[in-house]
């Protein structure tokens, strides 16, 4: 049996028609004059239950509460990158990934980007020094 058979006319014009209101779904969805969402990502540093967000200064308080809210609620320790679509009235989440092995291997890293807009700033070894303290503190616990 032939492995494209399935691709018929028909079923080619049902899979374009689907795609077509996924579409059109979605720019609604992302439509900046219904709906002001945008991507952004938090840093979440801290042990459980006293996790807290580095830098993000120029973002809502709701929305960084709602940040710390979902790194608590999933038990997040350490040091973690949540990605989420906030939307700017509201300070509304909508998660996309918590990554609990944030990328660290270069300056221009989410979470040293993210440290160094702190208030007060926050430089590379002191992130990574609270990470790993962070780190033996859990594993020795």
């Amino acid at each position: 049996m032939n492995a494209s058979c399935w691709r018929t006319p028909k079923t080619l014009q049902k899979i374009k028609r689907r795609r077509s209101r996924t579409r059109t779904c979605l720019n609604r969805f992302f439509d900046a004059s219904r709906a002001p969402w945008m991507e952004c990502s938090f840093t979440l540093m801290g042990a459980l239950g006293d996790l807290r967000v580095v830098g993000q200064s120029t973002i809502d308080a709701r929305a960084k509460e709602r940040a710390r809210a979902v790194g608590h609620a999933l038990g997040v320790e350490g040091c973690a990158v949540l990605d989420a679509f906030v939307n700017t009235d509201t300070g509304e989440l909508i998660v996309i990934e918590m990554n609990t092995v944030p990328d660290m291997t270069s300056p221009d890293s989410t979470a040293f980007a993210h440290a160094r807009n702190a208030d007060p700033p926050i430089d590379a070894e002191t992130l990574c020094t609270r990470a790993l303290s962070l780190a033996l503190v859990r594993r020795f616990r």
